[in-house]
């Protein structure tokens, strides 16, 4: 991912995947992500912010970015192609949506391996058990809270690794071919018996 200026030595990268869309919650995760850069305590370490997606926010978001002072944290990688690929270059994949139908960017980055940090909202609680393969907060949490949240897992890298971990379980699980041709056969057995 050297076409957005990741080295993984020394850089931490938050993503979020989600169309620049007022119900996606930028704004409430900018605020966050400020809060947490703020208070982190780590040494010689760059932590980034990937806002992978596209849509009619786009100015509204760089014009809250630049007044929150974060350009050099974050980018707006704008319609990309491989998501999988930046989702593997992360560390911490966010989600603050207010609604969601299916949460495809929520598994895609539980098929990455990484940690989920989401506000609850109408899918993300199908996928993320809290504690657990992610955190999730309840949607009305204030963004200080959840940039709080973000500082302990930028901190602790066994953590991330663990919640991560089981994530990337939970997808090769439910959501992979194997998985689901098991659910057919099991369906089969149980409706022939």
């Amino acid at each position: 991912m050297k076409q957005l200026g990741i080295c993984k030595d020394n850089i931490l990268v938050v993503t979020y995947v989600a169309g620049y869309r007022k119900e996606k919650n930028h704004f409430y995760l900018l605020n966050a992500f400020k809060y947490a850069l703020e208070h982190v305590k780590l040494n010689n370490i760059e932590i980034l912010l990937f806002l992978v997606g596209y849509g009619p926010e786009e100015t509204a978001i760089k014009k809250k970015i630049m007044e929150l002072g974060l350009e050099d944290n974050i980018i707006l990688t704008g319609r990309r192609y491989d998501i999988p690929e930046i989702l593997r270059a992360s560390d911490i994949a966010v989600h603050t949506s207010f609604v969601e139908s299916f949460g495809l960017g929520i598994v895609e980055a539980m098929a990455s391996g990484l940690p989920i940090l989401a506000l609850a909202n109408n899918s993300v609680e199908n996928f993320v058990r809290n504690g657990y393969n992610g955190i999730v907060l309840p949607e009305n949490t204030p963004y200080e809270t959840f940039g709080e949240v973000l500082v302990r897992l930028l901190e602790n890298k066994r953590l991330r690794y663990r919640i991560g971990k089981r994530a990337r379980e939970i997808v090769e699980k439910y959501f992979s071919l194997q998985g689901y041709l098991l659910k057919i056969f099991n369906l089969y057995e149980e409706v022939i018996s």
